[in-house]
């Protein structure tokens, strides 16, 4: 690290001279029946300093096979990703003075020459952690700064009474944090609620009037959404029966009567199993397959290259984000779209992340452009209806 003019008074000194490195036991072991801490890695928090001394057990448990420290020895995780993540603690509060827990610390314990407080400050540093990681040693996953990074390493010291103020002052400042921090978490999870209420009166009717109490006060008469439904039903059938007389007819047959038309399926009404809320006049409860045809996509072979970088757009999952799609990462070609399941979505469809934890699955976006999706998502065809795009993102466990 660069190395900095020093203010009057400081020093720079070499780690191992002021702090021992990794020491084999405490300086006054406890007997074998003495209950001390326990501390596994899971004990530690993140970039917070905190550390759990809770749990214990007898020494004897523990003497061996584990790390062992006392109070004041800084803890500071060595393996990947624990210690980019700034798990390190100053040992405070251990039961009866003594503590054991996960061999992936590194303990080092400060001499009178620096608090152990400034110190485990000194380590928690962005820029320290970035060179540790950078001469972090072993397998991928298994990755740990080894010691003679530490043991190589210098850093300031300040006098005595400099030390206190900058620790007194760098836990004030953190304590503010840490309140401004639960007020905005506070904050977070107010408006996540009040976001919810929202779309839950919307989706019951209560956000607005709805057209029968307009059409009512203005003396008119309205298209109830059962009628709007059966248009959208008698809709997807005459497009379906259009597709199976262009598919006959390529085939060079004609039909005789109108037998083939039975192959058609009614999309399935919602059930009933439970007893769904009662709606606002005008509206009607259903399903999201008798309102919208419903596709998932498919992903072209990779190691096929006449199936990419063609002019057609093709969303995959990690793009479905709350947004509206107007390109895409990848394209691929006619011939992909030809000879797999996928089928082109036309502007105004709605995906619908399907898989993953958090990040993808619920996750929903509007394509502004024509364009195919992997099999991670559904493509809701909402522009193929009057109903509006932005409608379909309140639905509700499959129904509107």
């Amino acid at each position: 690290m660069s190395r900095k003019r020093l203010p009057p008074g400081w020093t720079e000194a070499r780690l191992p001279d002021i702090v021992e490195i990794n020491p084999p036991n405490p300086e006054v072991p406890p007997d074998d029946d003495t209950p001390v801490s326990f501390v596994p890695m899971a004990a530690v928090q993140v970039m917070a300093g905190g550390i759990d001394t809770s749990k214990t057990r007898p020494w004897r448990e523990i003497r061996k096979g584990y790390k062992r420290f006392q109070d004041g020895d800084v803890l500071f995780a060595k393996i990947t990703p624990c210690m980019e993540n700034g798990k390190l603690a100053v040992a405070k509060g251990l039961h009866n003075g003594v503590g054991a827990g996960s061999t992936e610390f590194h303990v080092l314990r400060p001499s009178a020459a620096i608090r152990p407080d400034l110190l485990a400050y000194y380590l928690l540093r962005d820029d320290f952690r970035a060179a540790a990681r950078s001469k972090m040693k072993g397998t991928a996953g298994q990755l740990r700064v080894p010691q003679g990074f530490l043991e190589a390493q210098t850093l300031p010291v300040p006098p005595p009474r400099d030390q206190q103020r900058i620790v007194e002052t760098i836990d004030s400042y953190f304590t503010r944090l840490d309140g401004v921090t639960a007020t905005l978490e506070r904050v977070r999870r107010s408006l996540k609620r009040y976001r919810a209420s929202i779309l839950k009166a919307a989706v019951e009717g209560r956000l607005v009037p709805t057209e029968a109490e307009l059409a009512r006060a203005d003396g008119r008469d309205y298209e109830p959404a059962t009628v709007l439904l059966d248009r959208i039903l008698a809709e997807r059938r005459r497009r379906w029966e259009e597709g199976e007389l262009a598919r006959m007819k390529a085939a060079g047959k004609t039909p005789t009567n109108d037998d083939w038309k039975a192959k058609y399926k009614e999309p399935a009404e919602p059930g009933t199993n439970n007893a769904l809320p009662s709606l606002p006049d005008g509206w009607c409860w259903t399903s999201m397959g008798r309102l919208f045809c419903v596709h998932v996509g498919a992903t072209p072979k990779r190691n096929t290259p006449g199936y990419w970088n063609g002019s057609i757009p093709w969303v995959s999952s990690g793009e479905v984000a709350f947004c509206r799609i107007g390109n895409t990462r990848e394209t691929i070609t006619d011939a992909a779209l030809r000879d797999t399941s996928m089928s082109l979505n036309p502007v105004g469809t709605v995906l619908v992340g399907m898989i993953g934890e958090g990040r993808t699955r619920g996750q929903t976006a509007i394509l502004g452009v024509p364009a195919c999706n992997n099999q991670n998502s559904a493509a809701i065809r909402v522009s193929e209806t009057p109903v509006v795009p932005e409608l379909r993102l309140l639905c509700v466990d499959g129904t509107v």
